[in-house]
């Protein structure tokens, strides 16, 4: 039994595209991986007695914070587009020709990533504001990533999960990332609701990772 899809638009339905999902949600977790990274360098810095001799220079200890974290997000941010490159070359290798498989919205696209990245940073930077050491901060970093891995479809599909399970999903960064390219390769913008969220979860953990940070006596 053969079964013939035909849009009404008169136009090819989208294909599914595993590359998109499977990369997009890989992405995500090892960006994860090096958010965390970028973070606990601030605990080297204090490890290594180089953050002590920067907050004792005026600069206001806020402003050598937040040009720290801004470097994360910088570094998190340069991963995610050199591996959506990579991914994108990757699927042109396979169909003999240059295809961007992320779709052709561009705003939407550029929004996404650096929703992602904020949201990734902000993930690393709480962690490394809660620890105590960097082997602690890595420790941590691991379990983190591994949880929001598996609830992001780092591994495999959630969407085969039971119902039950699909509001616990939604707590990891990946699942948001995830889904809002896999929406943008079949020609479905509406991605503002997974850049939103992405947004508000990175802005969150930003500033509670700043705050957190600022106040420890031991910095």
């Amino acid at each position: 039994l053969n079964v013939n899809l035909q849009s009404i638009t008169g136009e090819a339905p989208p294909q599914f595209n595993a590359l998109v999902s499977i990369g997009a949600s890989l992405a995500g977790f090892f960006a994860l991986f090096t958010g965390s990274g970028a973070a606990t360098a601030i605990l080297e810095e204090r490890r290594n007695g180089t953050l002590q001799r920067m907050f004792a220079s005026p600069t206001q200890r806020m402003t050598i914070l937040l040009g720290l974290l801004i470097g994360t997000f910088v570094l998190v941010l340069i991963q995610l587009v050199f591996l959506f490159s990579a991914l994108t070359l990757i699927n042109s290798l396979f169909e003999g020709e240059f295809t961007i498989i992320w779709g052709t919205n561009w705003i939407a696209m550029i929004a996404l990533i650096l929703a992602t990245a904020l949201s990734v940073s902000g993930v690393g930077i709480l962690i490394a504001s809660i620890a105590k050491t960097a082997e602690q901060s890595n420790i941590y970093g691991s379990i983190v990533a591994m949880f929001m891995g598996l609830l992001g479809g780092a591994f495999f599909n959630v969407d085969a999960l039971p119902e039950v399970f699909a509001p616990i999903t939604r707590l990891s960064v990946i699942r948001w990332s995830t889904e809002g390219f896999t929406h943008l390769s079949q020609g479905n913008s509406d991605v503002l609701l997974n850049v939103v969220w992405l947004l508000v979860i990175g802005a969150i953990l930003f500033t509670l990772g700043m705050v957190i940070f600022n106040r420890r006596q031991d910095v």
